[in-house]
């Protein structure tokens, strides 16, 4: 008899924790399905978070810049995210705004939105929600269509956790059979086009080929200017001690 009660116990504390691993992934897992379970953060920290990011919805297509990040969703949209906000370059101080610009399969602007964030930052989608995922947090941010933050969740440092953000940093997705990759100029740091490539072709999503070219320029410009100017240091460093050995 007392087997049996021992029996028991254990086969309903097993059956308490499958219950409360179902309660934290319908609370968390279910709401967002990347394969890994998001971890709470609070409400206050969630709050300040979301103030901070100052989230702003535009309909204007903004001047073609490199390209920092992409992500395509199930329908086809795809997002693509740059450092460069027209919107906001007029205003006093300086102010580190990121841009997301959403297209069609056919290279037509749907809406865009500006947030407020001083570090790198990666795209996905999350059915119709726009997800934006922090590098210096680690904190991932739903927006919906209407540039509205609905929920913000934290990736965990898991395996899962880690893969998935690997998943983010991707060139390239496939969507009902078709393949949306960006591609980079030669001798330039950030990704100049977003492309779709099927049977029939390819069409161009987004192209800032000349944003790209410019920015190759003004990198060698740069980078030859600290070339001379090392040199120069060196040749004057040098006949300062050839005159101190006289």
């Amino acid at each position: 008899m007392q087997r049996e009660s021992v029996e028991i116990f254990r086969l309903g504390r097993i059956i308490l924790i499958i219950l409360a691993a179902s309660c934290l992934f319908t609370m968390y897992g279910a709401a967002l399905d990347k394969g890994f379970l998001p971890e709470e953060i609070p409400s206050e920290q969630k709050e300040s978070l979301l103030e901070r990011l100052d989230v702003q919805l535009f309909y204007e297509a903004p001047p073609a810049k490199p390209i920092e990040c992409f992500a395509v969703s199930e329908s086809e949209f795809v997002a693509i995210g740059i450092t460069y906000d027209p919107y906001r370059e007029e205003e006093s101080g300086y102010r580190p705004n990121r841009f997301v610009a959403v297209y069609n399969a056919q290279g037509e602007f749907q809406y865009g939105l500006t947030f407020s964030h001083t570090g790198g930052f990666e795209l996905d989608w999350d059915q119709g929600n726009l997800l934006i995922y922090l590098d210096r947090s680690g904190i991932l941010v739903s927006i919906n269509g209407d540039g509205v933050c609905t929920d913000a969740y934290k990736v965990p440092t898991t395996q899962e956790g880690n893969a998935y953000l690997q998943t983010l940093q991707s060139s390239h997705q496939t969507r009902n059979g078709k393949e949306f990759c960006l591609e980079k100029e030669s001798g330039t740091v950030n990704y100049s086009r977003a492309v779709v490539k099927t049977d029939s072709g390819t069409t161009i999503i987004y192209d800032a080929t000349d944003a790209s070219s410019q920015q190759a320029v003004w990198l060698a410009m740069y980078f030859g200017a600290l070339l001379v100017a090392v040199v120069v240091g060196l040749i004057i460093t040098m006949k300062r001690l050839r005159q101190a050995r006289k």
